[in-house]
């Protein structure tokens, strides 16, 4: 999960200065994003389909190669032109590697030990983050950002190199999965559940990409921060988002209530935007790092708890292509994010910006209340009844 992150992270980090030196307005920046995530969005199925016939270590391989060649595009860019070039291949990465791993999930963990391996999981998109806040700059300081990028290159070429002499045997499906059964009971549910996610991965995406892209320009050109401190946003979502995702860790195996977990997740992005808006309306400079740390806690817990219901209330034969549905709507808000960001900041200000996230935001618990008016029967239950009724016998 993480090597996919280092080009989206990398690139907001890097954003003031990859603008400065290519002369480009906010809009046009955000193409970049806007590029990278409609390619996600519109292959997320396809590789979805593909994730249920490839084998791991050809899907985990794919998922470098395409990360490498968009980390090296962007590092190489001298136009705005190449960096969109750059977008396809970065969107394809991130397509690949939500799929494909969600699909090994399955496969190869245990039942009662997928929330975990989830949390764990998906702990390499904060990671990406920390490296991208920390390393890159780092080595962009002496050499400039295009070598900060190219040090993301170097980093992905070695994790590629790790995982191909670590897995040589072949990967063995030992696990039986009693989950293959509980769609033919969940069915009349699991409808209004997937339009729910659907929903809610769509409006939660859009407010963190564009958090992502939007903090750091308003940083700099709003709050008057340095190119260094504006970019530390990134780092702040990385660290808090890990420390989020290994706490839910812990409670991660255990039944869980998915319409107050999905709604408490929804009001506190609300709340982060809250205080995002106190410090660029009102110029409160502590609000914006709340802001930060709101944002960077609340959406690292999304798609966590969104792969844990795909994976306890639909089939496992079917994972894959699942996982590419919510994966389209994800992929669409990070691709509409940073646009809209970018457009109402040029066309009026960051302060209406800000406003504008906020009235979405408030969307992501609202529509996903009305739309889960069901608690969905928990696969986890049915498992343990089966597991019991199998003992009986």
């Amino acid at each position: 999960m993480g090597v996919s992150a280092l080009l989206t992270s990398g690139f907001s980090a890097f954003g003031p200065a990859i603008r400065e030196s290519l002369v480009l307005f906010r809009s046009e920046l955000s193409l970049f994003s806007l590029l990278l995530f409609i390619t996600a969005s519109a292959t997320s199925i396809p590789w979805g389909l593909l994730a249920d016939r490839l084998s791991p270590l050809k899907g985990i391989s794919l998922t470098f190669l395409f990360a490498i060649l968009g980390l090296t595009g962007v590092a190489l860019a001298p136009k705005l032109s190449v960096l969109l070039i750059s977008a396809l291949a970065g969107g394809c990465s991130l397509a690949i590697s939500a799929t494909v791993t969600n699909k090994l999930v399955s496969q190869f963990v245990a039942f009662r030990r997928r929330g975990r391996v989830l949390s764990t999981k998906q702990m390499g998109v904060q990671i990406a983050q920390v490296i991208a806040g920390f390393l890159f700059p780092a080595v962009a300081v002496y050499f400039g950002w295009r070598a900060g990028l190219a040090a993301g290159v170097l980093v992905a070429i070695i994790g590629l190199i790790i995982i191909v002499v670590s897995t040589r045997q072949s990967f063995v499906e030992h696990i039986d999965q009693p989950q293959r059964l509980v769609s033919s009971i969940n069915d009349s549910s699991n409808t209004r559940l997937l339009s729910a996610m659907v929903v809610f991965a769509l409006v939660t995406s859009l407010c963190f990409q564009s958090n992502l892209f939007g903090l750091p320009l308003m940083g700099y050109e709003e709050l008057g921060h340095n190119v260094s401190t504006a970019s530390a946003v990134v780092v702040v979502f990385g660290a808090v988002g890990f420390i989020s995702r290994l706490v839910w860790g812990v409670f991660a195996d255990k039944p869980f209530n998915i319409k107050m977990v999905i709604f408490a997740l929804g009001i506190g992005l609300f709340l982060a935007e809250i205080a995002i808006s106190l410090s660029v309306w009102f110029g409160v400079a502590w609000a914006f790092w709340l802001g930060a740390v709101l944002v960077g806690t609340f959406f690292a817990l999304v798609p966590v708890v969104l792969s844990a219901v795909i994976l306890q209330n639909f089939s496992a034969c079917r994972i894959g292509l699942i996982s590419g549905v919510i994966s389209v709507s994800t992929f669409a808000g990070f691709a509409a994010g940073p646009l809209l960001f970018g457009i109402v900041a040029d066309t009026w200000s960051y302060q209406h910006s800000s406003f504008v996230i906020l009235a979405i935001t408030a969307v992501a618990s609202l529509v996903t209340w009305l739309l889960l008016k069901n608690k969905p029967l928990k696969a986890i239950e049915v498992v343990e009844s089966m597991e019991s009724m199998r003992k009986g016998t």
